[in-house]
């Protein structure tokens, strides 16, 4: 399931909903608890507004995954490496 969700919120990113894709995995991470790389796709929907308010919650839920995840979240940035720079 956590798979299917986050492909869903790339999805939403990559077709220009953002705002979409973070009440998808806002949603998802409310019921059915933290998850490394969903933090991370979370992130990421943050920083697809280019928003200086958005580029600082995707700071906060990425320093959460890191925090709550400190051995698993760098797998995800092998996968996609989150920076501003990859907008």
């Amino acid at each position: 399931m956590r798979d299917d969700v986050r492909e869903q919120v790339d999805a939403l990113v990559a077709a220009g909903r953002p705002a979409e894709a973070r009440a998808t995995a806002r949603t998802a991470l409310d019921t059915e608890g933290p998850d490394a790389r969903l933090l991370l796709a979370l992130a990421r929907a943050h920083l697809a507004e280019d928003d200086d308010d958005h580029d600082d919650a995707a700071e906060r839920v990425f320093s959460e995954g890191l925090y709550t995840f400190p051995d698993d979240i760098d797998k995800g940035l092998r996968l996609r490496p989150i920076s501003r720079a990859a907008r």
